[in-house]
């Protein structure tokens, strides 16, 4: 079941295009518009920035990927330790 709002692809490491109108995206994701792509079947990531420093979140759906970088996002800001990250995007 499509979540609505969400084109994904199946097949790995292929961006997901999404429309940023779906209301439990979280505040993080629409800033910074991070990528988004397929991991295998049913897993998705989501990132932004230096993989090292950056932020990174997954999950079995595109929605529950965001979630989750929103989760890693507001760790890294409350820690003070955010790197090349763009939070102007």
């Amino acid at each position: 079941m499509e979540e609505q709002g969400w084109k994904p692809y199946r097949q790995k490491d292929v961006p997901i295009t999404i429309t940023f109108q779906v209301d439990e995206i979280p505040e993080s994701v629409i800033k910074l518009k991070p990528n988004i792509w397929t991991d295998g079947p049913e897993s998705y990531c989501c990132s932004k920035g230096h993989f090292l420093h950056g932020i990174t979140g997954c999950g079995e759906s595109p929605l529950k990927a965001m979630i989750a970088f929103d989760e890693e996002y507001q760790r890294k800001k409350a820690a003070g330790t955010l790197k090349d990250v763009d939070e102007e995007a």
